[in-house]
């Protein structure tokens, strides 16, 4: 007779580690079969031969990283400063501190309210409009605008009147 089916919620939450492991060993198989499938030497089931393509063996993308971080920080001082701020504060997904962000959110907020302001982000939308007075999303849509402008000038269709 076969046993219980298995909950992974019951699973997750009297042992998390176990959860992790278990998706852990599935990707890990996923990634075998897909190595095996496309012929990457994995005939006598040895991972030696195995390419590590994590972000920490690939210095290229890194590297990509680090550029593409700074052009963001470029764009993001090309933006006027409450867009700015509005932008960082609700939907910033790249600043990697809040030292980054506190100092992007000069002069539109300063001093100790930056510092308390760049631990608290991501803001929901109320909690901004209490922090700067009215609502800002108008302007962390017009930011969004602007930095996709100066990131992706290509992308962008040109538009002839």
């Amino acid at each position: 007779m076969p046993g219980a089916p298995i909950d992974p919620e019951k699973i997750a939450y009297e042992s998390p580690k176990a959860m992790i492991k278990l998706i852990a060993k599935n990707i890990l198989i996923d990634h075998l079969r897909k190595l095996k499938s496309r012929g990457d030497g994995l005939d006598d089931g040895s991972l030696e031969v195995a390419e590590d393509q994590s972000y920490d063996a690939n210095p290229e993308a890194q590297v990509f990283a680090r550029e593409m971080h700074s052009r963001y920080l470029a764009g993001l001082r090309e933006v006027p400063p409450l867009q700015r701020a509005a932008w960082i504060m609700c939907r910033d997904p790249l600043l990697l501190s809040d030292t980054e962000a506190e100092v992007l959110l000069e002069p539109a907020l300063t001093g100790p309210q930056a510092k308390l302001a760049a631990t608290q982000r991501p803001l929901s939308v109320e909690d901004a409009a209490r922090l700067f007075g009215r609502d800002v999303s108008p302007d962390a849509a017009k930011a969004a605008r602007k930095l996709g402008k100066f990131l992706y000038p290509s992308a962008l269709p040109s538009r002839s009147r």
